[in-house]
């Protein structure tokens, strides 16, 4: 690496910059636009309208999927890397697979490597990246005796570690990425450090006076059964176990069962995602329910809540396709947030008329066949959440008083084919496509009802020939608003033409019960499309005779790619898809969820192959078109959700927010309201940063130096 007194320039074309200060003559990275290669140095001077810009600082995600990168050099200027450089999650460097070290210039004050190459900041004190193909001798890993904290993902990726030696580490920050190293099995720690320890089961815990906190259990760890005790032994007595830390169990698949203490107060955010647990039951003193807490467990079949009136938090259970008993002790929730049962496809049952409000699609994708509330048992929430149980594929009647229902929101009950009854029998009003592409349906009662200028009901060419309407409206006053629900007249036909993006008309619609009327006809068309069609989609998208045949996503899983493709309209059947490394994968005729050991960035074009009623089809797109969905499956997040980002001693959330710090004692050291919150009269140490605002809750823990 270059000493300070060398400068070196970036290659034209290679970065894009961007944040200048002409007062400073500094400047950031802002994307990086070279070759997968193996080796990037980060330049320490940009010229930019004639005038020298010093290279101090590296955005978020410039450096990501560069599946070739061994080494990284680091000049002497360079002060931050993210938002808010050390206490903050390493966007930079996720899935460079390949990835062996980092080498940072001796002058650096900010940044160092460690001599295995781990890239370290604060005189390295804190952890920032760990090289997923780092040199681990026999796969151990011993962490320098300087380093006191590890940063937010550092582990993330690490696949040549399976036994790390924390040493004398003290402070751990969202898991470290610990539980997202695959092949980590077992954690240890010096006998001198006083914060964290192992227990005899591999629990790695942290203590901190009268309290415990469970951090992680390897991943790859051997243990099928845990039982977590009620307190943890210290060298000055005992701590209490009252918090499980986000991810600490996340990606345990061999993990059955774990029995947690009635001294358990919070659950934190993915604590049990993705691990092989087949039920948990949830102490009455968990008041803390952390997202996606429960989310993607394969195996998982009951949660029993023992809790009173528990709050159901965004994506709880989220894609845990086996889960179908929910016992609740102590109270139904009286809220549940964005998502909480989704993709919960066994679940067949829920105590609906206890609960208040839900969020969007917190049942979408689930197993009911019924859904039916008692009459005035329920006021206000349901019916007003986005896509609530859209995707519901055994679901054949839907029944609500006034009630539960003022108000139905876009995708209620859409795609659903089953769905045969709709009872709303009071007034009403109806949000565009509310119940679309549902083909079954024979009957609907709607009393007096407000529809939107848009579709409410989108039909394919096989709508129910029975289909009528129960409704205080007159005819005349229905033809314009319900024209999309009624059924084609006859012989409907999806040509070989819709496969290039395309769109075809079928023929005119009309109201069987009115044959003689001049105004019964419903004049229109049927446009059908393939799944994420361009240009004709796009002109199309806002006529209220735009139909997909397919659904299709392609979403990032760890290290493979997860599809999902789903027929809309009859007559689809699926053969193969290619992502462009040259293998075609066998797809199953009638739609799945299949995950394929593709990782998302290696694939360069996707071209689906299919029949639409024996007629051999073929839609090829372009990567580009899946670039919404390259998120990890059950990564969602609230638009208006806050972040915290540090600057310095600055704590920003994005949004207007209360919040609170608190020490890791639990002691409020401060609190306010606004937009950030200033840290400088803290002294250096461990805190508890949680805000609250609109929709949206955040709570992370940092570390001041």
């Amino acid at each position: 690496m270059a000493a300070a007194s060398t400068v070196t320039l970036s290659a034209a074309g290679t970065f894009k910059y961007g944040s200048y200060n002409s007062k400073a003559k500094t400047c950031a990275i802002t994307a990086y636009e070279g070759d997968d290669t193996k080796t990037i140095t980060i330049p320490d001077k940009h010229k930019h309208d004639g005038v020298a810009y010093t290279v101090t600082a590296v955005n978020d995600s410039v450096f990501i999927g560069l599946k070739s990168l061994t080494t990284v050099n680091i000049g002497p200027y360079l002060t931050r890397i993210g938002k808010s450089g050390t206490i903050y999650d390493a966007t930079n460097f996720i899935d460079c697979p390949n990835l062996k070290r980092f080498s940072v210039d001796a002058e650096n004050p900010n940044f160092a490597s460690s001599p295995g190459g781990i890239l370290t900041c604060e005189s390295q004190l804190e952890i920032y990246r760990v090289p997923p193909k780092i040199s681990a001798t026999n796969g151990v890993l011993n962490l320098s005796e300087r380093a006191a904290h590890i940063n937010k993902g550092a582990f993330r990726g690490v696949t040549t570690v399976t036994t790390l030696n924390l040493r004398r580490v003290s402070g751990i920050i969202n898991n470290g990425g610990l539980n997202d190293a695959p092949n980590l099995k077992k954690i240890t720690v010096d006998s001198e450090n006083e914060i964290l320890s192992v227990t005899e089961s591999g629990l790695l815990v942290e203590l901190y006076f009268e309290n415990a906190y469970i951090v992680s259990l390897p991943p790859k760890s051997a243990a099928t059964s845990i039982k977590i005790p009620t307190t943890i032994s210290r060298k000055d007595g005992k701590s209490n176990v009252c918090r499980i830390e986000t991810k600490a169990f996340a990606n345990c698949t061999n993990l059955e069962s774990v029995s947690l203490p009635s001294t358990l107060t919070e659950i934190e955010s993915d604590a049990f995602a993705g691990s092989g647990i087949t039920g948990l039951s949830i102490p009455a003193k968990t008041g803390t329910l952390g997202d996606g807490m429960l989310a993607g467990c394969p195996n998982l079949t009951k949660i029993i809540f023992n809790s009173k009136k528990p709050y159901l938090p965004n994506n709880f259970a989220r894609g845990s396709r086996k889960l179908t008993t929910l016992t609740f002790k102590n109270g139904v929730p009286t809220s549940m947030r964005q998502s909480a049962f989704k993709n919960c496809t066994s679940l067949t049952s829920f105590p609906f008329n206890a609960v208040q409000t839900v969020a969007d699609s917190v049942f979408a994708n689930t197993g009911f066949k019924k859904v039916v509330f008692e009459k005035n048992a329920n006021r206000g929430g349901w019916a007003g959440s986005t896509g609530l149980f859209s995707g519901c594929r055994e679901l054949t009647k839907i029944a609500m008083s006034a009630e539960e229902a003022e108000t139905i929101r876009k995708g209620f009950a859409s795609h659903c084919p089953k769905l045969a009854t709709i009872l709303f029998p009071t007034s009403v009003t109806i949000h565009k496509q509310t119940f679309g592409i549902n083909n079954n349906l024979t009957k609907i009662v709607l009393g007096n009802f407000t529809l939107p200028d848009g579709p409410v009901f989108g039909y394919s060419e096989d709508a129910s020939p029975s289909l009528y309407i129960v409704t205080k409206k007159t005819w005349p006053d229905l033809i314009t608003p319900l024209g999309g629900l009624l059924k084609p007249s006859s012989g409907a036909k999806i040509t070989p033409r819709v496969y290039t993006d395309a769109w075809t008309l079928v023929k005119e619609y009309s109201h069987p019960d009115y044959p003689g009327d001049n105004t019964s006809p419903i004049k229109g068309a049927t446009i059908y499309i393939p799944a994420l069609a361009s240009d004709n989609y796009k002109r199309y998208a806002k006529s209220s005779k735009v139909t997909e045949m397919f659904t299709l996503s392609l979403t990032r899983s760890g290290s493979k790619t997860r599809l999902e493709y789903r027929p809309v309209v009859s007559g689809v059947k699926f053969s193969s898809i290619n992502l462009g490394n040259g293998s075609s994968i066998t797809l199953n005729p009638e739609g799945a969820v299949k995950t394929v050991d593709i990782p998302y960035s290696d694939i360069k074009t996707v071209t689906l192959s299919y029949s639409v009623n024996g007629v051999e089809m073929m839609t090829r797109y372009p990567k580009s078109a899946f670039n919404n969905m390259q998120t990890d499956i059950d990564d969602v997040t609230d638009g208006a959700a806050l972040q915290l980002h540090l600057d310095g001693r600055l704590a920003r959330f994005g949004n207007e927010a209360a919040y609170t710090v608190a020490g890791i004692n639990g002691i409020v050291v401060l609190s306010g309201e606004g937009t950030e919150a200033d840290l400088s009269q803290l002294p250096a140490g461990i805190y508890i940063i949680n805000a609250c605002g609109g929709q949206s809750s955040i709570t992370e823990k940092i570390a001041l130096h």
